[in-house]
């Protein structure tokens, strides 16, 4: 029987390069091949990127819930951008249900060093709600909710929350919108340092009465403390103005500034402008929103900087947005979502800016499939460790009522193969690369990850990986590799790993950087 080196010989001497003869794509490209994340109906939850597990590799934390769920929903990288779904316990308290589009905080509450959860709990209009839930998290992918940790057991329905260390006492309180009729109000827990918290003194937050849709903070002034910008969808009897949130320094707020009425679903933070200020984009039913930081604690609307505007009010709808390099060119771009009824847009749609937070949309082609549904949100971050931005985010399956978390890796440095592959047959394998690269596609047997900056995450055994004839891209246009598999008994059942080398000759000295790793087993 041969070894795992000597078969992987085998079918190496025996590769030949392929040109797809596809049309070229603009960078930035994602692209979207199968969806293996699909979760039955339900509705879709805004999505959370992080390290849940403090292996290096993002997770996915979407806690769709209801009346008897299982629980709060985990998507595990395996190091790759693929992912494993897990349902986490439920709670021991309370009925454990999450509404719709609920936004939740993510944090470490007890101050051990990996991310807790903060997960409010949504009732129906006619049911007393309850306090919101604390997932303790030990590291090791297992958390634990069996108390309210301080939060009063009072009737109290949570339709959102946040974390972030309000009065910057190291730990991470606790900010939360909760529903008094058909309007919700913002409330204030600050956390002890232990995970238990109790109500700010009155007159901490001011008091809101319209219907809170998000909630960013964001450090406006500059004074290093966190500030809140309150993203308001409407009033109870028409659309109210969004607020900016003044922190003294101590935890109380106050009113610095009230901006238009614009039925406004989400706000993403970040520096567009390049001057080290945090800026606003604010996701809106009428017209989406840019507000550019003033340098004297304000925010001033310059939405004349994005390239489109609605014409219809209410036609489009803007529900979700992520400000994220998208490009690699060291300015953040903006993607968002919704449902865009006037313009007949699905899925993501990106905007790049030109580093002076002006912005232009994006060339057809950025997004190769994947986007034949409305998405509820997005998110962008390199989930498969491979240098360029992914995007993710949740979407309804037309009109099934199925979610689905949706993933469409970055297109900069990406290799793809099908799960399994028959002796005998052709394992293709799909390189997509930069123009001016050289791709070396390796094949191996599964190793633990190995990081090696600054090259990047590498899964394949450093020993036995084989390496298979290298490609030039001129351009952006898709490439395969075309490995033929012998016909030997002994590979049935083998299990083998597929990784790029990409390698830039410009520059004066060769940049090298591994691609995502994908595996596939041999029939």
């Amino acid at each position: 029987m041969m070894s795992p080196r000597s078969r992987w010989c085998v079918c190496g001497v025996m590769c030949s390069i392929l040109l797809v003869s596809t049309a070229g794509a603009q960078v930035p490209r994602f692209g979207f091949w199968a969806d293996p994340y699909e979760y039955g109906p339900s509705i879709a939850i805004k999505t959370r990127v992080v390290d849940l597990d403090n292996d290096g590799f993002l997770d996915i934390l979407n806690p769709i819930g209801g009346p008897g769920s299982p629980g709060p929903r985990v998507y595990w990288n395996r190091g790759n951008g693929t992912f494993d779904s897990q349902h986490l316990p439920r709670p021991t308290i309370g009925p454990g249900y999450v509404g719709s589009s609920i936004p939740v905080g993510v944090g470490d509450v007890d101050g051990d060093g990996d991310l807790d959860l903060l997960i409010p709990q949504s009732m129906p209009w006619t049911v007393p709600g309850y306090p919101p839930l604390i997932y303790i998290n030990d590291g090791a992918r297992r958390f634990r909710c069996d108390s309210y940790h301080g939060f009063p057991v009072a009737s109290m329905t949570c339709l959102g929350g946040e974390l972030c260390d309000v009065d910057r006492d190291g730990d991470l309180d606790a900010l939360l919108w909760v529903a008094i009729g058909q309007s919700r109000t913002l409330r204030l827990f600050l956390n002890d340092g232990a995970a238990t918290f109790a109500e700010a003194p009155s007159g901490a937050v001011p008091q809101i009465v319209d219907s809170i849709s998000f909630l960013a903070p964001i450090d406006v002034d500059g004074d290093r403390d966190q500030d809140l910008f309150v993203a308001v969808f409407a009033a109870y009897i028409g659309p109210a103005p969004s607020l900016l949130l003044v922190n003294d320094g101590s935890g109380r707020f106050s009113i610095g500034a009230t901006y238009p009425p614009a039925w406004a679903r989400h706000a993403s933070t970040g520096d567009v402008t390049g001057d080290g200020l945090p800026d606003l984009f604010l996701a809106c039913d009428l017209q989406d929103r840019l507000y550019i930081n003033d340098g004297a604690g304000g925010l001033v609307e310059e939405s004349a900087r994005l390239p489109v505007r609605k014409t219809n009010p209410g036609g489009d709808r803007t529900a979700g947005s992520c400000l994220s390099d998208l490009d690699g060119d060291g300015d953040l771009d903006l993607v968002f979502t919704g449902w865009f009824a006037q313009s007949g847009m699905k899925g993501p749609q990106v905007w790049l800016n030109d580093g002076r937070g002006f912005f232009s949309v994006s060339p057809a082609g950025t997004i190769r499939g994947g986007n034949e549904y409305s998405w509820e949100d997005v998110a962008a971050a390199d989930v498969d460790r491979d240098g360029d931005a992914d995007l993710l985010g949740t979407l309804i399956l037309g009109n099934s009522g199925a979610a689905a978390l949706r993933v469409l890796p970055g297109l900069d440095r990406h290799a793809r193969v099908p799960s399994s592959v028959a002796r005998s047959e052709n394992l293709t394998i799909d390189l997509e690369a930069l123009g001016g690269r050289w791709v070396v596609p390796f094949v191996g047997a599964p190793a633990s990850i190995l990081w090696i900056p600054p090259i990047g995450a590498w899964g394949l055994d450093l020993v036995q990986a084989v390496p298979l004839p290298p490609v030039f891209f001129s351009d952006t246009l898709p490439r395969q590799s075309v490995l033929a598999v012998p016909n030997d008994p002994s590979l049935s059942g083998a299990v083998a790993r597929v990784q790029s080398i990409h390698i830039a000759t410009s520059g004066p000295e060769p940049r090298v950087r591994a691609s995502n790793w994908l595996q596939f087993r041999v029939r």
